[in-house]
């Protein structure tokens, strides 16, 4: 994940979470680093696939589902017709 390089927050986040797991006095100090760092990897790629194949269903399976659209305007409105109405009566 290349943009987790380029953010500071996450590389603070490694820095002050990350040691608590490692033993300093094994002789694989970096290989230990490595293996985290590889695993929060694999593991943060297939956390993202799975939730792109699940909303990918709910897309596929909502765009066929014409009262789910009809019933989503009409809540869409009522939301939209309440803030004008909010506004209308809202003093500066």
């Amino acid at each position: 994940m290349i943009t987790n390089v380029l953010n500071p927050k996450v590389a603070i986040f490694f820095l002050s979470f990350l040691p608590q797991f490692i033993d300093p006095k094994s002789a694989y100090l970096e290989e230990q680093i490595a293996f985290l760092g590889l695993w929060f990897d694999i593991q943060g790629a297939l956390i993202l696939t799975i939730v792109a194949m699940v909303t990918g269903y709910f897309q596929a399976m909502l765009q066929q589902n014409r009262s789910f659209w009809n019933w989503q305007q009409k809540i869409t409105g009522l939301i939209l017709i309440g803030l004008g109405i909010k506004m209308l009566f809202t003093r500066k």
